[in-house]
């Protein structure tokens, strides 16, 4: 009878220990989701760096660990501030890519290895055109320069080449660290506008390269990305 009572209440706690330890997370219920999976930086000046941030989001009931962030080519840089997000967290992952030597059309991506329950290898693409020089518009300078340590500012003038009027607007905005202003919105057949960029607090210590890019409502959508380059210095 002992016997029997005994394994009874064995029985009862190894049920009430099974019952608590369902209740703590298990592995695999981390869920990664890329915003955006696709990004189309349109033009690129040819031989510059234009980046353009994505975020990764975990969707999940337990913590994302980032075990690898692997760039398809030597052309691109994608380093990780964090490699565990927290669920219903997110980290940002800047892409930055290396026109240097390419001429044409660009199809990249990026494999982000993980433990989402979604699969271990989860992928995000950017495509781009690289060239000297664009079809609808004239971009003087090309290239936005911060490397003076008083240089608050510098104007784009974006000069419409084609016959038809269009819209544009910011289809990736700079970092934190800038804003950008237009001074129209609407783009005449061979006018021009101004794209304003200003510097701000947060600039990165020492060397930073990033981008804007626009989107002109043309009949065909046409991205136009905008390099950034700067010296950052201590404040």
């Amino acid at each position: 009878m002992r016997h029997l009572v005994k394994t009874a209440a064995l029985c009862t706690l190894t049920l009430v220990l099974v019952s608590a330890g369902n209740t703590a997370p298990r592995p695999g219920r981390a869920k990664l989701r890329l915003s955006p999976e696709m990004f189309d930086f349109g033009y690129i000046p040819q031989g510059l760096k234009v980046a353009n941030r994505y975020w990764l989001a975990n969707d999940g009931l337990d913590t994302l660990v980032v075990a690898t962030v692997k760039p398809q080519c030597g052309c691109t840089t994608a380093p990780l501030t964090r490699d565990r997000v927290a669920p219903k967290d997110s980290v940002p992952l800047d892409v930055l890519f290396d026109s240097k030597n390419i001429n044409g059309v660009v199809n990249k991506k990026v494999t982000v290895v993980s433990n989402s329950s979604t699969g271990d290898s989860i992928s995000l693409y950017f495509t781009g055109r690289v060239d000297d020089k664009d079809s609808i518009v004239n971009l003087q300078p090309r290239v936005a320069l911060f490397t003076e340590i008083d240089k608050l500012k510098e104007i784009i003038k974006l000069t419409n080449l084609s016959h038809g009027e269009f819209k544009v607007r910011l289809a990736a905005p700079p970092p934190g660290y800038f804003t950008c202003e237009l001074s129209n919105t609407t783009l005449a057949a061979g006018g021009s506008l101004d794209v304003t960029l200003t510097r701000g607090k947060g600039t990165p210590v020492g060397q930073y390269e990033t981008s804007i890019t626009l989107l002109l409502d043309a009949p065909v959508p046409h991205p136009v990305s905008i390099p950034i380059k700067g010296l950052g210095y201590m404040e």
